[in-house]
Parts: structure tokens; C-alpha cells; sequence
């Protein structure tokens, strides 16, 4: 069994109080923790926030979840996911969370509502069935390709655009699109083993990808991705079965 994983900051600069901001009537982070619990892959799942608030709240909607507030220390601007990840990991090893011992953690974000099931349990397996591997991630195509970004350089004092790619002007020439290299993004599920944590990274020296089946995919960072979101769930087309029961 493995351990699942979910931050919720507190202090989001875009968007205030996002991970606990409603959405279909729920806080955010309710929707991808109602899917880890729907997953017969975990152990114990994991909430770790700054927040006590946070804490209270998620433990109204899911009290058998395990609720880590963070130490100060790691609860600043300047703290990294990975520093609350490792806590995290720390703290599931001095309260036997689990027994094994190199276990299989999951971690999630609470900006990603339309996560599902055979994203979590495939991504799980991935890792579970190659030893060797450090971890393993779910990706989804790249919505917008490397090769049709641009950026502005200063040749000789002046500002040009260059392509991401080739970073020249002759690379912002457009490519036809069947012609283009897939390019995926992290779809925000990361499984790595409890070893894997010690090498400084979520994702070591061997991470293999794993490409969700799901053509349904939000990742909210502003008020346009709630109300995309809103509209997905209060869609005549019961969006919310469809892509939280694969």
C-alpha cells in the first residue's frame, strides 16, 4: 500500500485562500482528496498545510485523514514543496504510517480537481512493477508546443524574437503541426519510493512517464481555470462521473 500526499498552502498570491476557495459548492481541495479516498492504493493519506484552519476544514470533509501542520520554519514564502514533502515523509517514519521499507509515496496537488482514479492507480503500478525505477509521474500532452514559444532577446540593443527552441529568429518560422515532436507536461501526480526522497529530488535518476487517458484536465490558478471548472461540473454532460470513475 502506498502513502498519499497533499499540500495545502495558505498563502497563495494569486488567488487568496485558493486550496479552501469553493468550487461546486466544495473547497477546492476536496475534489482530488474525494478521489485518492475513492483509490484502493493507500494506506494513509497525508494533509500537510501551514494552516490550522486548513487542517479543521479538511478534517470536516475527510476526518480519516491524517492532518501534519508544518513547522514554521518550512512555512514561509521562500519554503520549497520538496522541504514540506521530506517533513512530511519524516513524519510518517516517526509515527509508523507504514511498515515497509521502502514504501511508495504519492504526491498531489489540490489545484488539480479533475484527477482520477486510473490516473492515481496506474501511475502507482508504473513504479510498483519496475524496481529499478525511482519514481514515476502522469503527464498530458503539452497545450501549447516548445517550438511555437517565443521569447525577446536584445541583439545589439535591440528587442527581437527568437524561438524557444532554435533561440533565433529564423526558429519563430511556424512548423505545421503534424510535423512537431509530442511534448507532455506533469499532470500533477508524482509516486516515488521512500529512498528516493533521501537523493534530493521527488523523481531521482530514473522517473518514468505514465500518460493519462483522461482528456479532461484543469489545473486552477486563476479565477478563468474556476470558472472552467465551474462550467466543466455544471455541464449537462455529467462531467464529474465521466472523469472521476475511469
Amino acid at each position: 500500500m502506498a502513502v498519499a500526499l497533499l499540500g495545502l498552502r495558505s498563502g497563495s498570491k494569486g488567488i487568496a485562500n485558493k486550496n479552501i476557495k469553493p468550487l461546486h459548492g466544495k473547497p477546492l481541495f476536496y475534489w482530488v482528496l474525494s478521489t485518492i479516498f475513492k483509490s484502493s492504493f493507500f494506506s494513509s493519506v497525508v494533509v500537510s498545510s501551514d494552516s490550522s484552519i486548513y487542517l479543521d476544514l479538511v478534517r470536516t470533509y475527510f476526518p480519516q485523514s491524517i492532518l501534519r501542520l508544518r513547522p514554521p520554519s518550512i512555512a514561509t514564502d521562500e519554503s520549497s514543496e520538496y522541504e514540506y514533502i521530506l517533513d512530511a515523509v519524516n513524519w510518517c517514519e516517526v509515527n509508523s504510517l507504514y511498515s515497509l521499507d521502502d514504501p511508495i509515496f504519492c504526491r498531489f496537488h489540490a489545484t488539480s480537481p479533475f484527477q482520477t482514479c486510473d490516473d492515481i492507480e496506474r501511475t502507482i503500478m508504473k513504479l510498483r512493477n519496475h524496481p529499478i525505477a525511482d519514481s514515476s509521474v502522469l503527464l498530458r500532452p503539452s497545450p501549447i508546443h516548445p517550438e511555437k514559444t517565443v521569447l525577446i532577446r536584445s541583439v545589439n540593443s535591440i528587442d527581437v524574437a527568437v524561438g524557444a527552441i532554435g533561440m533565433n529568429c529564423q526558429s519563430v518560422t511556424p512548423t505545421n503541426r503534424q510535423q512537431l515532436q509530442t511534448y507532455y507536461v506533469r499532470s500533477n501526480i508524482i509516486c516515488f519510493r521512500r529512498s528516493t526522497i533521501d537523493t534530493g529530488t521527488l523523481t531521482g535518476e530514473v522517473c518514468l512517464p505514465v500518460v493519462t487517458r483522461s482528456r479532461c484536465h484543469v489545473d486552477i490558478d486563476d479565477e478563468l481555470d474556476f470558472k472552467f471548472a465551474e462550467f466543466l461540473m455544471s455541464s449537462p454532460i455529467d462531467f464529474l462521473s465521466a472523469f472521476t470513475n475511469l
